[in-house]
């Protein structure tokens, strides 16, 4: 679920932008502790959880995994036995 900026939450939206341009980080982190966004940094973590396990899950790779299984190969491999299964490269 995706949320957007509601037109309540304008105004806290403009004084963030506006304290952080002007290097108010004080001021800015006080808005970003209002009960009102609590839902969207809720979400806002979910998405942050999510792209950070797929990134690891990615980082994961290993190109030996079940190798020995199902061969990939440019030419048919020599010596398969009977039944065996192999796959060609493009």
């Amino acid at each position: 679920m995706i949320e957007e900026i509601h037109l309540s939450d304008s105004t806290l939206r403009n004084n963030y932008v506006e304290d952080w341009k002007q290097n108010n980080y004080e001021g800015a982190s006080e808005i970003l502790n209002n009960t009102q966004l609590n839902n969207k940094k809720l979400v806002a973590q979910v998405f942050n959880d999510i792209t950070t396990f797929i990134v690891n899950l990615e980082n994961n790779s290993d190109p030996t995994f079940k190798s020995n299984k199902i061969i990939v190969s440019e030419t048919a491999p020599t010596g398969l036995s009977s039944g065996s299964v192999w796959f060609q490269e493009i």
